[in-house]
């Protein structure tokens, strides 16, 4: 017998006791990956994939339903609207567990226990941070010793800048396994990057841009950061906010989980602003066009400088595209709403006295009230004077 006999044949196939080919077990697609190579997919079916989903919780809102844990958010707007105010207010929500403060018909619930947060910090000096917590700055213009008692911000919230003559890395991967790091050395799994200019001033090429969002992507889905990125915005003027309007490549907004836009009101009071939900993936969107946020930026009753949140209003009627004319005749609006308030002292009547829908009265009320309480009590005294004047049994003219 030949030595090739000796082998089984020329092809050395393996041959059963019947002379036939021996068969291979059948292996499993994950067995067949473990045997040949590491795969980076994660294959199931959809049925699978939706009995794992219905086992594990649903990401937590922080934010209501702006920002939600374990995902990326996209911050963005024009220079002088309150970017980085808003990101500080939502930094305190986010650390101290308790919801972003709004008008009490407005919920911007937080869902999770406080939390540490990272503050990376490109944008403001230390000064510029301090005007944000107002007692601690007036206590410094005016001399007087910082008790415990005059500190307003939570120590939960790490404010991180880089250091003198320490330069940030370049690659992507390297930025964010920077950024990852010191979060993880601070015990947190939230960061606040204000802004994204620091970290790459020239993401408005796709292929600078892909993987600086993939990234970003894969520390939130796989290592449930949640990061909200500050951006900003070329010039948007007196139009409907668009994710078009993020400076850079569209791939940023496109693989960002939700994006957030800020823009100032048109024909209103200086500080006066609107925040619009442009894109969201774990919840409906509950502020866009048709209901946008309005704000006033001024402090609180501690003293502290935020957005102070007061009313929700349709896009359009925010942007005012009749200009001064139309601002003008909104305004007329707006304290007859009030007035009719004042006189009739409940919302369904002064809805009957106007035509104006009760919605209408009460958010003309709430805007007047918490943006300017001096107008408010300005326009009482303006009811009760013409109340006076009329006979009892006669309706005051709205």
């Amino acid at each position: 017998m030949s030595s090739k006999d000796k082998k089984g044949g020329a092809n050395n196939t393996p041959q059963s006791e019947k002379g036939g080919a021996i068969s291979k077990p059948q292996l499993s697609p994950e067995e067949v990956r473990k045997e040949h190579r590491r795969s980076p997919f994660n294959s199931r079916t959809l049925n699978q994939t939706l009995e794992q989903a219905a086992k594990t919780k649903p990401p937590r809102r922080l934010v209501g339903s702006l920002v939600h844990e374990a995902e990326s958010t996209l911050l963005f707007g024009d220079q002088n609207t309150g970017k980085s105010l808003l990101a500080v207010n939502i930094a305190e929500a986010i650390a101290t567990g308790q919801p972003l403060k709004a008008a009490e018909d407005i919920t911007l619930e937080n869902e999770a226990e406080a939390q540490k947060v990272c503050y990376f910090n490109f944008e403001l000096s230390d000064h510029q941070m301090q005007r944000r917590y107002g007692l601690i700055g007036d206590a410094v213009q005016e001399d007087k010793p910082i008790s415990l008692l005059s500190k307003q911000a939570s120590d939960n919230i790490v404010n991180i800048t880089v250091e003198r003559g320490e330069d940030l890395p370049t690659n992507p991967r390297e930025i964010f396994k920077c950024l990852a790091d010191e979060a993880r050395a601070n015990d947190s799994k939230v960061m606040i990057i204000d802004n994204v200019s620091a970290l790459d001033s020239d993401l408005e090429e796709a292929k600078k841009a892909a993987p600086f969002m993939q990234e970003l992507q894969r520390l939130a889905r796989d290592e449930a950061f949640t990061i909200i990125v500050i951006m900003h915005t070329p010039k948007i003027g007196k139009k409907a906010l668009s994710s078009n309007d993020i400076a850079g490549s569209k791939k940023l907004s496109t693989f960002a989980d939700a994006i957030v836009g800020i823009a100032e009101q048109n024909g209103q009071a200086e500080n006066m602003a609107y925040i619009k939900q442009i894109k969201t993936r774990s919840s409906d969107k509950e502020y866009g066009r048709g209901n946008v946020l309005c704000t006033k930026i001024g402090k609180d009753e501690q003293g502290v400088l935020r957005h102070l949140i007061y009313a929700t209003e349709g896009e359009d009627d925010v942007l005012d595209p009749a200009g001064a004319e139309g601002a003008k005749n909104r305004w007329e609006t707006t304290k007859r709403a009030v007035l009719a308030y004042i006189d009739a002292g409940n919302y369904r009547q002064a809805a009957e006295a106007t035509g104006l829908s009760k919605d209408k009265i009460n958010r003309s009320v709430k805007k007047v009230r918490q943006t300017d309480p001096d107008l408010y009590e300005q326009l009482e005294a303006e009811a009760r004077q013409a109340r006076e004047q009329m006979p009892e049994d006669e309706n005051l003219p709205f």
